[in-house]
């Protein structure tokens, strides 16, 4: 979609309604956290696309996303690790993050994510 050249009395510049509707894209396209697959990032992009963040708390939220989910990951596919091993190990990593995203996140989308942690 050619949306014409950008002139500087263009009052709306790039941040107009074309910009917003492509910012589903841009959390696609932000780089993943080294170690993480394709499916790891899928997952904090369905998990962010949950939770409603707005712009800025994707700005804050993903990259504490982004970081644990090789972790998570990890826990998840060792196999030395019992059940209850695992979800003890889950538990702490989700703890460590807990403060700082419970001061992102509204009351309301913390909850949601913690019943989204518990079924998975």
């Amino acid at each position: 979609m050619y949306l014409g050249p950008v002139r500087s009395s263009d009052k709306k510049g790039f941040h107009g309604p074309a910009v917003r509707r492509l910012r589903p894209c841009i959390l696609i396209l932000a780089p993943t956290a080294s170690g993480q697959s394709p499916e790891a990032e899928k997952k904090v992009i369905a998990l962010a696309q949950q939770l409603k963040l707005t712009p800025q708390q994707e700005v804050e939220v993903l990259p504490n996303l982004k970081a644990e989910a090789p972790k998570l990951e990890a826990i998840k596919n060792d196999p030395s690790l019992s059940g209850m091993q695992k979800m003890k190990q889950l538990h702490a990593i989700y703890s460590e993050n807990a403060p700082q995203l419970q001061r992102i996140l509204s009351p309301a989308q913390y909850q949601q994510l913690q019943a989204i942690r518990e079924s998975a």
